[in-house]
């Protein structure tokens, strides 16, 4: 006769990204313009928003996972299922063709799981402080002249004893021109 083992298992299909833009956001839309100086500048944007996930992990003790901005899962005190999802957070940033943006992560944040919480720190990304709007865009649903990937990682705190469930949360990324 089989054993049967519990699901020891905590499932964590984080879609952690919440976009913000410009200090504008409240009154820009995507596409809108402000002119400066006889120049238009169209309001920087983000599109497409995807989400982190740190993959299915197994609590026993406490630990981390980190899933840095170029997709690399790491742990230590704690397992990861192989080949469980593992990806880090993904945006379009668009705005004015050839210009300069800043990024702006947040120190930390939580995720949960009904009145069960993780913390997540140590955000990273790709392009790291800073990017450059030096892709054409060609899609016309995000009316901008230049475009860049920014991905996101960040490093999860797994509590000794996590109780099992699925966590989600998310997390402010603001992006200004530079």
């Amino acid at each position: 006769m089989r054993q049967r083992h519990p699901l020891p298992y905590i499932f964590i299909f984080l879609l952690v990204l919440t976009a913000a833009t410009t200090a504008c956001q409240a009154a820009a839309s995507a596409g809108s313009v402000m002119s400066v100086d006889d120049y238009t500048y169209l309001t920087i944007t983000m599109l497409d928003p995807t989400g982190m996930q740190f993959g299915t992990i197994m609590p026993k003790g406490g630990g981390t996972v980190t899933v840095t901005a170029d997709g690399t899962r790491t742990s230590s005190g704690v397992q990861v299922i192989p080949n469980s999802p593992c990806t880090p957070a993904h945006m379009l940033v668009g705005g004015n063709w050839n210009n300069a943006f800043n990024i702006t992560l947040p120190s930390a944040a939580t995720i949960a799981s009904g009145e069960h919480t993780m913390l997540i720190d140590s955000f990273t990304s790709n392009p790291s402080g800073a990017g450059s709007l030096v892709n054409l865009n060609t899609r016309r649903d995000f009316p901008v002249t230049g475009c860049a990937d920014l991905y996101v990682g960040a490093t999860l705190h797994v509590n000794a004893n996590q109780p099992l469930g699925s966590y989600s949360g998310s997390f402010p990324v603001f992006v200004a021109y530079d």
